[in-house]
């Protein structure tokens, strides 16, 4: 079906990817239970939901700038284990809201890195063979755009004026 999920190196990637994204949305949804439970206040909620995302919407270009000059891999490693003791931390059962919003904000940073890491790392692990695979597709695709903007100008200089003389 997909030529990359032939490279072996490809699969452990994407069943890993799978595992990690399903992982993160759990903390996050059980972070939100957990600020309701503590408070019972849908402000405290959207304080705590703000503090997850605000983040990578104020930082997400610079930390895709940032992760081209990492390396890729080890920031991937690094942002899960990151994620993996601040969730720790909610476990030691001594949980205030406050402490859940320094982590929702913390979670946050750590997303600045990681979803800009593993957008790019994608094509490592599957080799030379799938980047002529994504060479093609790129040529298609902007093959398709050029031949989109030609047939919008053909018909834009085909169309009569507005004062009735050709153009």
């Amino acid at each position: 079906m997909f030529r990359s999920l032939a490279v072996p190196n490809y699969r452990f990637y994407v069943m890993g990817q799978m595992v990690s994204v399903i992982g993160t949305w759990i903390q996050r949804v059980a972070q939100d239970w957990l600020v309701l439970d503590l408070s019972d206040s849908a402000v405290a909620l959207g304080i705590a939901t703000a503090l997850q995302f605000v983040p990578m919407l104020l930082f997400g270009l610079w930390g895709g700038v940032l992760v081209d000059r990492l390396d890729r891999r080890r920031t991937i490693m690094t942002t899960q284990a990151v994620s993996g003791v601040l969730a720790v931390a909610v476990l030691t059962g001594v949980v205030q809201l406050w402490m859940v919003y320094v982590l929702a904000l913390c979670l946050g940073f750590v997303t600045v890195l990681d979803v800009p890491a593993r957008q790019a790392f994608v094509t490592e692990p599957a080799g030379v063979v799938d980047r002529r695979v994504q060479r093609l597709g790129v040529d298609v695709s902007s093959r398709r755009s050029t031949s989109a903007w030609r047939s919008r100008s053909t018909r834009s200089r085909s169309r009569p004026s507005s004062s009735g003389s050709p153009a």
